[in-house]
């Protein structure tokens, strides 16, 4: 019988197997907005000038008294 040595082993790398695990985390991202109603009113000013005339008749008297018997009036005419 004829004496067989044992052959070495062969090592092989290992076979790696990953099991991969996940958590969900929520991370709030904040993103503000702002709306602004502005409201403009715009005031337009018509300035109107409108023109009138008038007529004025002045008239003035004076009483001037006078010295003496007064004037001497034409004779007067009859009536018929």
């Amino acid at each position: 019988m004829a004496f067989f040595r044992r052959p070495c082993p062969r090592i092989y790398p290992p076979k790696v197997n990953a099991v991969n695990t996940a958590n969900v985390i929520e991370v709030p991202h904040i993103h503000p907005s702002h709306t602004i109603y502005n409201h403009h009113q715009k005031f337009v000013h018509k300035h109107y000038y409108p023109h009138t005339t008038s007529a004025q008749n002045f008239v003035t008297h004076e009483h001037v008294h006078v010295p003496g018997p007064g004037p001497v009036l034409p004779p007067r005419r009859p009536f018929f």
